[in-house]
């Protein structure tokens, strides 16, 4: 009912949580973070570097390749207000986007 700990001993929220007392379950947010990743991150995916510009602690971002031949970066901003970034790739060409406060976007293009 109260997660478990990490694989670093700490204590962490789990992504569901079950009260067998009355037989219910309870979704974090953990679990939709975890679904959006999993959706746009298929099996065999390698991650590849990725660097960011922005000096923001609560922006972050990750990229993987696929096995489709496909690259899907995944951005997250946590502050309060939208952030404008660009994604570019040098062989690919760029995207200018944003992204709204608290959101997670993923970013799908083929090689």
């Amino acid at each position: 009912m109260y997660g478990h700990p990490n694989r670093d001993g700490m204590m962490a929220e789990a992504p569901i949580l079950i009260n067998s007392t009355v037989k219910e379950y309870y979704k974090n947010p953990q679990f939709y973070a975890l679904g959006h990743y999993s959706k746009f991150i298929s099996p065999d995916s390698v991650r590849v570097s990725i660097t960011s510009s922005k000096t923001q602690n609560d922006f972050n971002c990750v990229a993987f390749e696929r096995p489709d031949n496909s690259t899907v970066v995944v951005v997250y901003n946590l502050s309060q207000k939208p952030i404008d970034f660009i994604i570019n790739d040098k062989s690919q060409g760029s995207v200018v986007t944003n992204i709204g406060q608290n959101t997670v976007q993923s970013y799908i293009y083929w090689n």
